[in-house]
């Protein structure tokens, strides 16, 4: 499941940075008259009142966007990250009514629709609606995969969902390919191609049990815990407790929760608004830094390959604190390294001659995208893990809204930044320390089970085995019976 749900972690993360490369300003330009051809670079050629061209094949030389029409390059950008907002409102609620699987098919579909899209564009207009699809698609993908993969997971494996994504091999696989593929139409193909494999992963993935029990749709939880055990060669034991589980849940099957039910609940309300706050914190320190590349003064193909790896190490290193520590701890604490590395960087770039400087500006940049990588897949558990299976995915969707507003906001302090670099910089040290701030007053979640009854007070948790390889174990003090551990304050 882990397999087939993250995997397409990489096309994504190519499809969300795509936007760095296809819309990269050409250095060289020839202003072409009828007696004569001049070589300009991207400063002068707005000089040039004769035919404009480039050999460097992004959509900036294509369609000419550049002076008067510089602008809409970051604005189609924007653009993907405002499609990114309703990627986190609609596709969660229909997780929520229809089920994790016909959900995140339809966002793999997506995401394959936009980039096709993207790739045939005629104009502006068209490709800024094919990103738009794009974003809806790549917000609903990672809002629904680490839910739909943690509802298979028990506690202390549930990290695994947010931490082993391979976003950050896919962004590593975006620059090499960006390095190699130079027309635009050709590249996006390229990152296109992916999302076809879904066609053969359809048969083989099952609906979340959890989301079946709580539709009362009995006899289909059966069938997926029967097929799992299969799979892993266990025995099924007491299928019954099924039917047991699906009768202590409140409401009907035909109850559904809307987003007014994470604001009708004081402990849901609370929990939502802070999550709100560090998923935009977070957002705008993400996409901030990378669309800021082209500000570092390094090549945008080096500089993305080396972000990519910050990425993989970073998600990687959750997994060695968000257990010991717990998810808030760590959340914390990779909040505080990556604002410790961006103060630092802010005055590198204020006092320090930055050529002098540059190699100690790559490592401080890569250490601070290491920080909020790191953060990324604390944050993701602690959010998942805070709400209760029957509004899980809209909770995690209306958290990730404020990171879309963050996207939205990134291209445009990437843009501030060719003015005054400084700014970006401290603008996510502040972010870092707020996020941080903000994480101290959320609950602990690590080790806990998952809460999957709305009305149920949290803490209370049923604890059900099913599925065991150690028959003689399971039955040695005779038959199961389904038990409650009620945790109290001093627990």
């Amino acid at each position: 499941m882990l397999l087939f749900i993250l995997f397409f972690e990489i096309p994504a993360g190519m499809l969300a940075f795509l936007p760095v490369f296809v819309g990269k300003v050409p250095k060289s330009w020839k202003c072409i008259s009828e007696h004569e051809t001049v070589i300009m670079d991207s400063n002068e050629i707005c000089q040039c009142n004769a035919t404009r061209f480039s050999l460097s094949m992004t959509i900036v030389s294509e369609w000419e966007l550049i002076c008067e029409s510089s602008w809409v390059v970051d604005s189609i950008t924007t653009f993907q990250m405002f499609g990114m907002f309703f990627g986190n409102t609609i596709p969660p609620q229909i997780s929520d009514w229809y089920g994790r699987k016909p959900t995140f098919i339809g966002l793999i579909f997506t995401m394959g629709l936009g980039q096709v899209g993207t790739a045939l564009s005629i104009n502006p207009y068209f490709f800024a609606l094919s990103r738009f699809i794009c974003g809806i698609g790549l917000a609903g993908y990672m809002t629904i995969n680490g839910i739909y993969a943690i509802e298979f997971l028990t506690p202390s494996w549930r990290q695994l969902a947010s931490c082993l994504g391979p976003l950050g091999e896919g962004v590593i696989l975006l620059g090499i390919l960006a390095y190699l593929i130079e027309p635009w139409r050709l590249l996006t193909w390229a990152t296109a191609f992916p999302f076809i494999s879904i066609i053969f992963m359809v048969p083989f993935l099952p609906e979340s049990p959890r989301w079946l029990l709580k539709q009362k749709r009995i006899e289909e939880a059966e069938g997926v815990i029967r097929y799992i055990a299969g799979v892993n060669k266990a025995e099924v034991h007491h299928l019954d407790i099924l039917k047991k589980i699906a009768a202590q849940e409140s409401g009907s099957s035909d109850t559904r929760f809307s987003y007014l039910d994470l604001f009708r609940r004081k402990e849901l309300r609370r929990k939502t608004i802070l999550f709100i706050g560090i998923w935009f914190c977070w957002a705008l320190q993400y996409f901030g830094i990378s669309f800021n590349v082209r500000n570092f003064g390094v090549s945008p193909y080096l500089m993305l390959i080396l972000l990519g790896g910050a990425d993989c190490i970073g998600f990687r290193a959750a997994l060695l604190v968000n257990n010991r520590l717990g998810r808030r701890t760590a959340l914390i604490l990779f909040n505080g390294v990556s604002s410790v590395f961006f103060l630092a960087l802010g005055f590198i770039q204020l006092f320090l001659e930055l050529e002098e400087y540059k190699i100690l500006f790559i490592v401080f940049i890569l250490l601070g995208k290491l920080g909020v990588a790191g953060a990324r897949s604390s944050v993701r558990c602690l959010t998942v893990e805070s709400y209760p299976v029957s509004i899980r995915t809209m909770g995690f969707g209306m958290a990730r809204i404020s990171a879309a507003i963050g996207g939205i906001a990134a291209p445009q302090l990437a843009y501030i930044g060719t003015m005054w670099p400084a700014v970006p910089l401290f603008t996510f040290a502040i972010l870092g320390i707020l996020g941080s701030l903000i994480s101290i007053l959320l609950k602990e979640t690590g080790g806990k089970p998952l809460q999957d009854d709305l009305n149920a007070p949290e803490g209370n948790a049923k604890v059900v085995p099913i599925v065991s390889k150690n028959k003689k174990k399971l039955h040695k003090n005779g038959p199961l019976k389904p038990i409650t551990i009620r945790r109290t304050k001093s627990f």
